[in-house]
């Protein structure tokens, strides 16, 4: 529906082809990249209650529940933030991330890279390395927290790609996902009730390769009658 409404408008003038491509762009990806990960947040706080309350128990003293989100807010969800991160670290948004146009040959991996080849980052594989991260394949948002004297190299997590070619939806993508978790987990339990080992699949984006199995429990009557 977004891409019609925003192509008709270049077709009306309205927009340039460019301009148009470009909005698609940040609408379309970002709400496709968006859905994908969030389900996996949700599958990652399902499974680990005990950073559901964690999470919940930020967002219940920063945010109100009816009240709407601000930038002001979002400076004191740093725990949030976190969450959404590590989320991302366990299943990578997208197959590859950043690439670069080598300056100077590279021995890579016992192999001579020569000036001038494109390599390409794959973050999806460096972010499950133990050599990168503790027990990898643990969901632990604290790592990410600035109380940790050791943090990762941010250039570990780059899944919106770095540099000014990077993702033109990154903002529009991390705010989507920071509402819709804060809301959900104030005013619900999420539990699992699905596989262990859900997996992740790669077309354009990533995406849970079988139903998550996840049970959203309103937390007290107050938050039904606030829904009708």
């Amino acid at each position: 529906m977004t891409e019609y409404v925003l192509f008709s408008c270049v077709a009306l003038a309205l927009l340039t082809c460019k301009l148009g491509f470009v909005s698609t762009c940040i609408f379309c990806c970002s709400l496709f990249q968006t859905s994908n990960s969030l389900a996996f947040l949700l599958y990652n706080l399902a499974r680990s209650p005990d950073k559901q309350d964690k999470l919940r128990a930020e967002v219940t003293r920063v945010l109100p529940r009816d009240g709407h989100m601000t930038t002001e807010h979002l400076n004191r969800l740093p725990y949030m933030k976190a969450c959404v991160k590590e989320s991302m670290r366990l299943y990578f948004p997208v197959v590859i991330a950043a690439s670069r146009i080598l300056a100077e040959d590279a021995v890579l991996g016992g192999y001579l890279v020569p000036k001038g080849t494109c390599v390409i980052n794959c973050n999806n594989i460096s972010c499950l390395q133990s050599e990168y991260f503790p027990n990898p394949h643990t969901y632990s948002p604290e790592r990410w927290m600035k109380e940790d004297n050791v943090q990762p190299h941010p250039f570990l997590m780059l899944p919106f790609g770095h540099g000014p070619r990077m993702c033109l939806g990154k903002r529009f993508a991390e705010q989507q996902m920071y509402i819709a978790v804060s809301k959900l987990v104030q005013n619900f339990t999420i539990q699992h009730t699905g596989s262990e080992d859900i997996g992740i699949t790669y077309t354009s984006f990533g995406k849970p390769d079988e139903p998550l199995g996840l049970t959203v429990t309103p937390r007290s009557n107050n938050v039904l009658q606030e829904k009708h």
